[in-house]
């Protein structure tokens, strides 16, 4: 009888010690998930961060750009008062303004893309494949409005080149 009471109460402390264990163990994978849930957090916040910074930089490269073109604007309308044929370089001009318009609507889009991304509920590759989409859309169209200035520069370079080849004849 004390032997089975002894068997009894090995049995309960085994049971108790497995209760105790698988207790510990769901504890663990409670914090280890919240922990990971955290860390997704923090980085698909940081990831947000990093983009928005680079769309501040490209909204500023922008700004650039737009005094940029308002210089070649200045020099147009000074060779103009010279007599200068300006037309095709205003003609660039123009277009360089329609994709200055639509630079910034990329930006603006960008921006609010990566501002839409949520912690909480994107993973991180999801979060850094928008992100890029959003940044890269936006890249393009400052190339494509950089280019364009560049080529009314060239342009208002080569009439002011030619009007002074014709004046020298």
């Amino acid at each position: 009888e004390e032997r089975e009471k002894k068997l009894e109460e090995l049995k309960e402390m085994r049971e108790e010690r497995i209760n105790n264990f698988e207790e510990k163990r769901e504890e663990i994978k409670d914090k280890s998930a919240s922990r990971q849930a955290e860390f997704k957090q923090k980085s698909v916040s940081k990831i947000k961060e990093a983009f928005l910074k680079a769309i501040s930089r490209q909204q500023k490269a922008l700004e650039r750009l737009d005094k940029i073109a308002e210089r070649i604007a200045t020099r147009i309308d000074k060779l103009e008062q010279e007599g200068v044929d300006t037309s095709s370089a205003e003609a660039k001009l123009v277009e360089a303004e329609a994709l200055a318009t639509a630079a910034q609507t990329a930006l603006d889009a960008s921006k609010t893309a990566i501002e839409a991304i949520d912690p909480e509920s994107t993973t991180v590759k999801d979060a850094v494949g928008v992100a890029r989409e959003a940044i890269s859309s936006s890249k393009e169209a400052i190339k494509a409005y950089h280019k364009s200035l560049i080529e009314a520069a060239k342009l208002l370079r080569k009439e002011r080149h030619e009007e002074a080849t014709n004046e020298a004849d």
